[in-house]
């Protein structure tokens, strides 16, 4: 098994997110470069609100653009008693 640390957020200050996983050893860095890419856009979504105000819109789809390439995350492989410990 593989275990993975997946952490993140956006340019706004508690915004942040960090989730475990555990995986087949047979998952490829592309699998879980897409889990990550996925997981920053959920995050990214749901504190929009941050960005925009509680009105839900951007001023202009440069401010869009701007927020989401701003948003990041990274993984790592960690141990299996990391996981434990945090899972």
């Amino acid at each position: 098994m593989k275990y993975v640390k997946f952490e993140g957020g956006t340019n706004y200050c508690g915004c942040d997110f960090e989730e475990y996983g555990k995986y087949e050893d047979d998952i490829t860095n592309e699998e879980l470069d897409d889990i990550l890419n996925g997981m920053i856009n959920d995050n990214a979504q749901f504190y929009e609100h941050c960005a925009t105000g509680w009105d839900g819109s951007f001023e202009d789809e440069d401010e869009e653009f701007e927020y989401y390439d701003n948003a990041y995350g990274t993984w790592t492989f960690i141990s299996e008693e990391e996981f434990l410990e945090n899972a």
